[in-house]
């Protein structure tokens, strides 16, 4: 730890309630040199706010990256996780976690704490209306005050309810609307959110602090279906030059030696460290026959474990894109190869 992070987690230890040090998730985890919040940098900030008696409420490790958050003394009287006691795990386990651990949270999308513009029943209808057009929004909460949610209003149940009286109220025009918890299972409310074109979101203070659209649901999967087909891709060529270059007793050898009890019967079964670990060896890469450098072919299939880790752990953060490119740049190469 540098000696300027290690003065500013002393200086937030310090800090009387009320006083405490608030900042977006992208500042804090930029101080360790992260852009987005990866496996192993997660695990390197938790362990160093650990030694300082830090938490951050809410937790930096969901939410959407520019949320603001406070960093706070730890409760005296927190338990202690396996990750505190100072577990050790290697990095083949890392990416299996990830894969078993993926979850998308409500609060990982950014409009689901972006706020609201919201009417109350004893508005008028123009405006309700106005304000739709104004922000481009199909539909709006009406809420009695900043918690209560009673409903919504949308250009189609004003128009639904115009079609049997001439003139109608924002109360006339509200239809029931579903709520959910920024910290919530996205996934769990994805068919809702289809069917009803929305959800309206709840804070950890129980103000209604955003909403989750179909239209959010797509620009999202959307980010995340190109790497994550990309990265699928560039295993399945890895997979075709593995098998067919290595015997099995060789693909067996790079095994990660904390899970030795695995069944190996071909490149299928290796982790994304193994596929690492079976080029590294300086004679089963000259027995490729391969004209490139083999330090600069290991760094791309590391950065490609990093992207892919960073995929199955299913975090919202924007994707860097020099990695991405990385990848891309790898698969041509592995393309070539299997010719």
């Amino acid at each position: 730890m540098t000696s300027d992070l290690d003065g500013f987690l002393d200086d937030a230890a310090t800090r009387a309630p009320g006083h405490e040090v608030t900042l977006t998730i992208r500042d804090l985890i930029s101080r360790w040199g992260a852009r987005r919040r990866g496996i192993w940098y997660v695990k390197e900030i938790q362990d160093d706010l650990d030694r300082h008696g830090l938490v951050t409420s809410p937790s930096f490790v969901t939410g959407w990256i520019d949320n603001e958050i406070r960093l706070i003394r730890k409760p005296t009287d927190a338990p202690v996780t396996p990750r505190e006691a100072g577990s050790v795990v290697s990095d083949d386990q890392v990416t299996r976690a990830a894969e078993t651990g993926v979850a998308l949270r409500v609060g990982g999308l950014e409009s689901a704490s972006a706020g609201v513009v919201a009417v109350k029943r004893e508005d008028s209808l123009s405006r309700a209306q106005s304000l739709m057009l104004q922000w481009d929004y199909s539909q709006l909460p009406v809420l009695a005050g900043s918690r209560e949610l009673l409903g919504a209003i949308s250009w189609e149940s004003v128009a639904k309810t115009r079609m049997h009286r001439r003139t109608a109220t924002v109360g006339d025009c509200t239809v029931a609307a579903d709520l959910v918890a920024l910290d919530d299972d996205l996934l769990t409310y994805i068919p809702r959110i289809i069917d009803n074109g929305y959800v309206f979101v709840r804070a950890i203070d129980k103000t209604i602090c955003g909403i989750v659209t179909s239209a959010d649901l797509s620009t999202t999967f959307l980010s995340l279906a190109g790497p994550f087909l990309l990265v699928g891709e560039v295993e399945r060529q890895l997979r075709r030059i593995v098998d067919q270059a290595f015997k099995l007793e060789e693909i067996r050898a790079v095994r990660d030696p904390a899970d030795s009890s695995r069944e190996i019967t071909g490149a299928d079964d290796l982790t994304m460290g193994e596929y690492v670990r079976i080029f590294e060896s300086r004679e089963r890469w000259e027995a490729l026959g391969w004209e490139i450098d083999r330090q600069v072919f290991v760094e791309s299939l590391s950065t490609l474990r990093e992207l892919r880790n960073e995929i199955m752990h299913f975090s919202p953060d924007p994707l860097e894109e020099e990695k991405l490119t990385a990848v891309r740049h790898l698969l041509k190469w592995l393309k070539l190869f299997a010719t």
